[in-house]
């Protein structure tokens, strides 16, 4: 008779649990509850939180696995534990039956598909070095899954998305786009990419917020021949007036988008909200 296999369960830090989850959280938990404590299982595929119910004082568990879409979501909880040691027995038995039963996937019937950056396009000449290194070079591989990861829950209003990432003359704006979804929502914003204009819809406590991605393109060395170390950037962009330039163009970029497209319409949500704006 063969022996059943050891079932590993693993506490994890909050940064890995957070890598995978903190695109599906709604924001608006964080102040009925805290997640204190962070498990998994050995290949990562039943993920599990014990949390501390502000109001009840008392603790609760969560299990969570990948939908039809690739998104990690809870798909069992219970509450209402009078101390933490019976929570995480409840929690690892539910990770240690799913783990066992090989359940890796649990579909919701609710959601929608994200986006794949690094799936092929005929577009061979046109890709940037940059990109061309992230999605090749496995020293990259941990920032590229973080990408992936956060690519289910993106919404790619324009429907060029994948192909200017992928390209010269788009991956730098394309990166800062995705470095602010990352970056909000981790802060806990709202966020709506309903319409194309502006990038971002946000809100918290109650502010609603307009933000505009924005870059200074790159004039002279477009695509960059090489990697060049933070540490050399620096004093080349504050010298020379190169700077006071940059934020020329950053002014000239505002003063385009927010003050002309939005007040004519291309983003109803924003109707009205920028008439008194000005950049000097």
């Amino acid at each position: 008779m063969s022996q059943e296999k050891e079932i590993i369960i693993q506490q994890i830090s909050k940064s890995r649990f957070r890598f995978f989850v903190m695109f599906t959280k709604n924001p608006k938990l964080s102040s009925l509850s805290e997640e204190i404590e962070y498990y998994a299982n050995e290949k990562v595929t039943i993920l599990g939180t014990i949390v501390l119910d502000y109001y009840d004082n008392d603790f609760g568990a969560i299990v969570l696995c990948r939908d039809e879409y690739g998104k990690f979501r809870a798909i069992e909880s219970e509450s209402d534990f009078i101390s933490i040691d019976d929570s995480r027995v409840w929690l690892k038995q539910k990770i240690r039956r799913y783990t066992n039963e090989n359940i890796i996937q649990v579909p919701q019937g609710t959601g929608s598909p994200g986006i794949d950056l690094f799936k092929k396009l005929n577009n061979h000449d046109k890709l940037h070095p940059y990109f061309i290194k992230l999605n090749n070079d496995n020293h990259n591989n941990a920032a590229k899954q973080i990408i992936i990861e956060a690519m289910r829950f993106f919404n790619d209003v324009d429907g060029n998305f994948v192909e200017q990432f992928q390209s010269i003359n788009g991956f730098d704006s394309r990166l800062w786009e995705i470095y602010l979804f990352c970056f909000l929502t981790e802060q806990e914003f709202i966020i709506s990419r309903s319409e194309s204009n502006p990038d971002f819809m946000i809100k918290k406590h109650d502010n609603d917020i307009a933000l505009e991605a924005v870059i200074v393109d790159r004039k002279d060395s477009n695509p960059p021949k090489e990697f060049t170390p933070i540490k050399q950037i620096i004093p080349e962009v504050l010298e020379k007036g190169r700077f006071n330039q940059q934020v020329r163009h950053l002014r000239n970029y505002l003063q385009k988008h927010l003050i002309k497209e939005i007040p004519r319409g291309s983003a109803s949500g924003c109707k009205g909200k920028f008439e008194n704006l000005r950049f000097s």
